[in-house]
């Protein structure tokens, strides 16, 4: 067995699900902090005084950290052990809440928001990788359900339970509780992991060197596509934000140069070059990037449509997220009982899910006047679209993870999340220029508000039809893979 093998081999536990219900608690806690965060942004402003900056850098500090470290984490884990990366990353992302919570000011509240994304995206790529470890055939497909599941129901409760914190707790302390809260159950998850999950025999410490240089390059590359993607509508995208973003564009095909080089050599790489190699690897981390920049902007434009358009509550405003949210547990519960005679065509089924679901809400608001709107006739199509989510997003990780060599699965989930976050932030970006450059050309009313929203959906349903076109691609790789054996 190589060094590299020994990072992630090692006798299975007796009773893996312990382990993966650990892992599977750590997805949870990562998007709850992300959903609940969002609610309390106005009493996080409110509070510190933050200035408009200061506000975009406390949501774009953690988007940014965290997809820059999410390749570099997983790489580490495939060196060292996922185990040893995870619990670090854990334990630094209880330590840097807390900090949060007890932020004096605008700067250290941004700082330790950095932080936090650095700690969230060391421990995210681990759990990918070692549910990949855990189990194999049915059982692994489970797993990654249950993880879908768990998404929904994370999804579902953030925003409640931020909305709940803020107006129940008294002055400051409801915004600070919305980071104090990751605390206890982040420390639960860190005992757990000690306990339950299993030893890596033999971690690869010195396979083959360390890549700074690769490091480097990739966090130019990333943080030139990302800053861009994060503050473009707030500056009116000027020119040389593009400039930047070409500039990240091109480090980016450098760094893969240089990745090829170190691999080349006979060192680790932080991105195996043979990944792209792999249709079923490289295909199903591109329907995660227009996955995300489809249905994740949707959130985005409907928050402004209920509550700046509408003059809607914040809380109801989560309300009407529900619907998405019970549709991805219903679509990650449906996915363990036809996958097995689906297969592959689970991601189709469930990229058409998210095509028709979007297009209902853009329909409706088309056919309902603006006066007239509520959640009830939202409910249908969202539920349609949550199905589809909890039926592909799992699906697609575990599609890809399950094409890679054992040792660059972490790689490989770092790889797979980091497209996911840059989907995100490109969707974002491109759905929400359209939604403001609708809304500067009608008048400010509550019926430019939702003629800016349609024509915003348009942009997600062509992201997303991009992924169920691509779902028939690999159900064809697949089909011409199994027809040459």
């Amino acid at each position: 067995m190589s060094t590299a093998d020994s990072a992630t081999a090692g006798p299975r536990p007796r009773n893996p699900w312990w382990g993966a219900g650990i892992l599977i608690s750590a997805t949870a806690l990562s998007l709850l902090n992300s959903t609940i965060v969002n609610v309390a942004l106005p009493a996080i402003r409110e509070g510190l005084r933050l200035t408009p900056a200061g506000v975009s850098w406390v949501m774009a500090g953690w988007a940014l950290a965290y997809a820059i470290a999410l390749v570099p984490a997983g790489r580490l884990g495939d060196r060292i052990g996922h185990r040893r990366v995870f619990i670090t990353g854990v334990a630094l992302f209880v330590l840097t809440s807390i900090a949060c919570g007890f932020a004096q000011n605008e700067v250290q509240l941004v700082l330790f928001r950095i932080a936090q994304g650095v700690a969230g995206g060391m421990f995210y790529p681990a759990i990918g990788a070692t549910l990949s470890r855990l189990f194999s055939g049915p059982a692994r497909s489970r797993a990654f359900a249950i993880m879908g599941a768990t998404i929904g129901v994370a999804a579902a409760i953030g925003p409640l339970l931020g909305g709940i914190l803020v107006d129940a707790l008294p002055g400051e302390l409801g915004w600070r509780s919305v980071f104090l809260v990751n605390a206890p159950l982040g420390l639960a998850i860190v005992l757990g992991a000690l306990r339950w999950l299993p030893r890596e025999a033999g971690a690869a410490r010195s396979a083959g060197g360390s890549d700074p240089f690769g490091l480097a390059l990739l966090i130019v590359a990333l943080a030139g596509l990302f800053v861009p993607l994060i503050i473009g509508q707030d500056l009116g995208w000027p020119g040389w934000l593009w400039l930047v973003m070409l500039g990240g564009i091109a480090v980016l095909v450098g760094f893969l140069f240089w990745e090829s080089h170190v691999d080349r050599s006979g060192r680790l790489p932080l991105v195996p070059p043979r990944l792209f190699a792999l249709p079923r690897f490289t295909v199903p981390a591109v329907i995660s990037f227009v996955q995300f920049a489809g249905f994740v902007a949707i959130f985005y434009v409907l928050a402004l449509l209920w509550q700046s358009g509408l003059g809607r509550s914040a809380f109801e405003m989560g309300l009407l997220t529900l619907p998405e949210a019970l549709g991805s547990i219903v679509g990650s519960w449906a996915l363990v009982r036809i996958l097995p005679w689906l297969g592959l065509h689970t991601v189709t089924l469930g990229s058409a899910l998210m095509v028709g679901g979007i297009t209902g809400i853009w329909g409706v608001l088309l056919a309902v006047p603006a006066g007239d709107l509520n959640a009830w006739q939202l409910a249908l199509p969202l539920f349609v679209m949550g199905v589809g989510v909890g039926l592909t997003i799992t699906s697609t990780l575990n599609v890809a993870l399950a094409a890679v060599p054992p040792q660059d699965a972490g790689g490989a989930s770092g790889l797979v999340a980091t497209m996911q976050r840059l989907g995100n932030g490109a969707g974002l970006a491109i759905v929400g220029a359209v939604f403001f450059a609708t809304l500067a050309s009608v008048p400010p009313s509550p019926e430019g508000y939702v003629s800016a929203t349609a024509n915003a959906l348009l942009v997600s349903i062509g992201f997303t039809a991009v992924g169920l076109v691509l779902a028939l691609v690999l159900v064809a790789l697949d089909r011409r893979r199994t027809d040459t054996v």
